[in-house]
């Protein structure tokens, strides 16, 4: 079973080799095994797919882990979301 620093590692090498797909179905699992992103995780996916250009996902995955009490927001997380909304001015 993978913990969370193995998805971070997983998340990290996908984004890498420009796999954004698969890193964002690893995530899907990550969550439905019930294994709370950290906020490594949660910067590297979200950073990965405003990169990519998909800002609908970005901001939906910020506001749902947002409201659950999977994580708890830092600074890195805020700087994703930042960039997000300078993204589309």
């Amino acid at each position: 079973m993978c913990d969370q620093a193995t998805y971070n590692a997983l998340f990290q090498g996908l984004v890498k080799i420009d796999k954004v797909d698969e890193m964002w179905h690893m995530f899907g699992v990550m969550k439905e095994r019930g294994i709370a992103p950290s906020n490594l995780s949660l910067h590297t996916v979200i950073s990965a797919l405003i990169v990519h250009n998909r800002l609908d996902d970005a901001y939906t995955t910020f506001l749902e882990l947002k409201a659950s009490s999977l994580y708890s927001t830092r600074r890195h997380t805020h700087t994703c979301i930042a960039l997000f909304y300078l993204l589309n001015l």
